[in-house]
């Protein structure tokens, strides 16, 4: 049998020094036929030169509009490999990282393979601990559960329901995200991505020992911020249950969705009391709902072409 190839995955934007770092630690694990692959902004020239100075053979890819959502379709589309491991560009792989990627990717009735993310605040880690549960689901309504930002007591592994998107690697044809567009930033694009590898009949395998350091740079979220989340957590989650579900199942998880949600993007039941309680605002409210109608609009016209 071929050995299995990797892409590894990164988008970009004028962060060099933390690409630096991040591929630096990614180079020496790579193998023959694997691919380095970064996608930037055009005209970013800092991305794009600490890419290549990284390593000379980074394909660099580059898009004319902002978003995750945006350089992770170009970035599928340009991969070449058998899988595509995807990974921010703050983050660090362990040592070790593609090579468990590799030997998981020998079954094949896996169709994605990840671990947590140990969160780094300096030189200490933020992380807790837990034990006997499971790791990342969704229930019936499609509310998220996870614990990938949590290490387990002891080593786990564990068949998931999606895993984190900057520690996860699924096989390349399993990877349609043309199937439903989405706008720029689409938090819950984990678990669009989780759901079509499942429907498909594969398995979403978590390893804890497959780790990735993440060192985000400290930020405050204004009002802009927060009316933008609630937006796209809207958005992303009503136009991935109006698709990606069926019967019963989308049902539940439309009227959870339009009618509770979540904190960082309530639905409208649960809107106007956390804007009493203080715990959003009414312009995180009005992202929220505007995010919801777009959502809807585009799951029926995805289901129309389906």
């Amino acid at each position: 049998m071929p050995a299995t190839t990797i892409t590894v995955l990164v988008p970009s934007h004028r962060r060099p020094r933390e690409l630096r770092r991040c591929l630096s630690q990614v180079v020496g694990q790579l193998a023959e036929g694997d691919e380095l692959l970064v996608v930037h902004r055009d005209g970013d020239e800092e991305t794009s030169a600490a890419a290549v100075g990284a390593w000379a053979d980074t394909v660099l890819v580059p898009v004319t509009e902002s978003g995750v959502w945006v350089a992770l379709t170009a970035g599928v589309r340009a991969a070449r490999c058998d899988v595509v491991a995807f990974l921010d560009d703050d983050a660090i792989p362990m040592d070790g990282w593609l090579d468990a990627i590799r030997r998981y990717m020998r079954d094949p009735s896996i169709g994605a393979i990840g671990g947590p993310i140990l969160n780094f605040r300096g030189v200490r880690t933020s992380n807790s601990f837990f034990s006997g549960e499971r790791v990342a689901w969704a229930t019936r309504s499609s509310r998220l559960h996870s614990r990938l930002h949590q290490l387990p007591a002891h080593r786990r592994v564990d068949e998931v329901d999606f895993l984190p998107g900057s520690n996860m690697a699924v096989r390349r044809p399993l990877l349609d995200l043309d199937r439903h567009p989405m706008i720029n930033m689409a938090p819950s694009w984990e678990w669009r991505v989780g759901l079509d590898v499942q429907r498909r009949g594969f398995r979403i395998v978590y390893d804890s020992d497959i780790k990735v350091e993440h060192h985000p740079a400290p930020r405050e979220l204004s009002r802009t911020d927060q009316e933008r989340i609630a937006r796209d957590v809207g958005y992303s989650m009503v136009a991935i249950a109006g698709t990606g579900l069926r019967g019963s199942r989308r049902f539940q998880s439309l009227a959870w969705w339009m009618l509770m949600g979540s904190r960082e993007s309530p639905g409208l039941l649960l809107a106007p009391a956390a804007v009493l309680v203080g715990r959003t605002s009414p312009r995180a409210w009005r992202g929220a709902l505007h995010g919801r109608i777009l959502g809807l609009a585009s799951a029926c016209r995805t289901r129309g072409k389906v």
